[in-house]
C-alpha cells in the first residue's frame, strides 16, 4: 500500500511543478522538502518510544499513512491549481 501511496504522491507532484508558475513551484518542492524530514522524524520516533520489535511495523504503518495523506493533499492542491 505504501509503494501505491508513493506512486500517487510522485504523480500528482509531477503534474503540479508542471503546472505551477516559478514561485509555485519552488514553494512546492519546499513544502516537500519540508514535509518528507518531518514525515522521517516523526515515523521514526517509535524507535525512541518502544526500542522493541513493534517499532519497525509502527514506523511502516506511520510511512504509508503519512505518504497517503500528502498525496491527497498534493492531489488536491493540482485539482485547484
Amino acid at each position: 500500500e505504501t509503494h501505491v501511496w508513493d506512486g500517487r504522491l510522485n504523480a500528482a507532484y509531477r503534474a503540479s511543478l508542471a503546472k505551477a508558475a516559478p514561485a509555485g513551484a519552488g514553494s512546492l518542492r519546499n513544502v516537500e522538502r519540508a514535509w518528507i524530514a518531518w514525515r522521517d522524524a516523526a515515523c521514526a520516533h517509535p524507535y525512541a518510544v518502544f526500542q522493541g520489535t513493534m517499532a519497525s511495523p509502527m514506523m511502516a504503518d506511520c510511512i504509508m499513512k503519512e505518504t497517503g495523506r500528502q498525496a491527497l493533499w498534493v492531489e488536491l492542491w493540482l485539482e485547484n491549481m
